[in-house]
């Protein structure tokens, strides 16, 4: 491992550098129920309804797994996608990124135009964002994404998110 972080406090990491709780819904974990093919390790629901999808990786051997798995980020409900790595790999996990083809939501078809971005965090416990690729930047910076939820999946998002809340304090 390339950090002695735990998942738990990346995500705690990444809801205070993307407004806390009080700006946005934030879920962790969020799968069975909602995606059909992948676990999701931390998701964000802003205002607007849109979705955002934080894929935490703690090493490098960690990121490229991801790349090898038969589910897919890719099913055409994440607006953008963020992979966020440590300090350390950051350089080397973006070189992949932008030479990798991403599967493009509805289609299946591959392409190096999907929202995808790169965030990093460090020991002392800051996080960035790193980059998105020049032609990704109008999804990274806005909300004018290819996919809006319905008020009713936010509601079953945040209903997936209160049942693993209560399901971890064994109620």
């Amino acid at each position: 491992m390339e950090t002695t972080l735990t998942i738990r406090q990346i995500q705690e990491l990444i809801v205070n550098h993307a407004g806390g709780p009080r700006a946005n819904i934030f879920i962790p974990n969020l799968s069975w129920g909602y995606f059909k093919s992948h676990e999701a390790d931390l998701i964000k629901i802003t205002k607007d309804g849109y979705m955002t999808e934080y894929e935490i990786k703690r090493s490098w051997e960690d990121f490229l797994a991801d790349f090898k798995k038969k589910g897919t980020h890719f099913e055409g409900k994440v607006s953008r996608l963020y992979y966020v790595v440590p300090e350390s790999i950051k350089d080397k996990c973006w070189d992949f990124i932008i030479n990798h083809e991403f599967p493009t939501p509805y289609n299946g078809k591959y392409s190096k135009e999907y929202p995808v971005g790169l965030m990093y965090y460090s020991e002392p416990g800051y996080i960035r964002t790193y980059k998105s690729a020049p032609h990704l930047a109008r999804f990274t910076n806005s909300n004018d994404c290819d996919y809006k939820l319905y008020l009713e999946e936010q509601i079953a998002i945040m209903r997936l998110g209160l049942l693993r809340l209560w399901m971890k304090n064994g109620k």
